[in-house]
């Protein structure tokens, strides 16, 4: 697509994690009861996704980066790479076989020093770093979608966000599933990620900007916001793809 070959392209070490993620024997893997679920490389974000990602982060000037959802790695190497060398990406993942999956592909790269991985629910993550009294800059939320609103609250309750910081909410429209809540083709996170929108919505102190593009056929949207240097003010950066 036009998006896709005006936009910067990955670095070659990003390229072969995102190479290897497609060419990864995914089914055989799950058949041999390495993985919970079934995972599918489309779970993965795509080169235009992270390359926003990248600029977001380079905007704000992040150090500090929170991610809950690793996958194999692509948008924490990508945020690891727009990162000075003292920066540093905590990485929340539940599914142990992709952590380790993960931690061999972001290796592979110079900037992998800067991901640090923690396995287990999103939950417990958060409140193991709140508990550290660690903060960040930008905070990426690509996890399992019915507990946005949960994280979302637990973000703010305990503090993780810095004065000025960004959280960047992947899968707003997820497909249009929030907006079609009538399909009977709708999945879990649909209704859920519609009640976060909404929620989102009726905070008067959040300003949100979107656009819509296509990939791969499917809508997708991206939407940002900002705001004061008020640490008590949320600032939401929402981000939609097909998943």
């Amino acid at each position: 697509m036009y998006c896709e070959k005006i936009t910067s392209t990955p670095s070659e070490e990003l390229r072969n994690l995102i190479d290897e993620t497609h060419k990864h024997p995914w089914d055989k893997v799950h058949e041999e009861g390495k993985t919970t679920w079934k995972i599918s490389p489309m779970m993965m974000s795509g080169n235009l996704e992270v390359q926003f990602l990248k600029s977001v982060v380079s905007m704000v000037k992040a150090k500090r980066i929170l991610e809950l959802g690793l996958f194999t790695g692509c948008g924490s190497l990508a945020l690891a790479e727009a990162l000075p060398d003292d920066g540093v990406v905590y990485s929340c993942e539940l599914e142990p076989y992709l952590k380790d999956l993960a931690r061999s592909l972001i290796d592979k790269s110079p900037h992998g020093k800067k991901v640090k991985i923690q396995q287990g629910p999103a939950a417990e993550g958060i409140k193991a770093l709140a508990e550290k009294k660690e903060t960040f800059d930008v905070i990426f939320m690509d996890a399992d979608k019915v507990n946005y609103e949960n994280y979302y609250k637990m973000i703010f309750e305990l503090g993780l966000l810095a004065p000025g910081g960004v959280i960047i909410v992947d899968n707003a429209l997820m497909g249009g599933y929030p907006y079609s809540l009538e399909n009977p083709l709708n999945r879990p996170g649909g209704p859920a990620i519609a009640k976060f929108n909404d929620m989102i919505r009726g905070q008067d102190n959040i300003h949100r900007v979107s656009y819509l593009k296509e990939r791969r056929g499917y809508p997708t949207a991206l939407g940002c916001s900002t705001n004061s240097k008020n640490p008590k003010t949320p600032t939401v950066k929402t981000q939609s793809r097909h998943a």
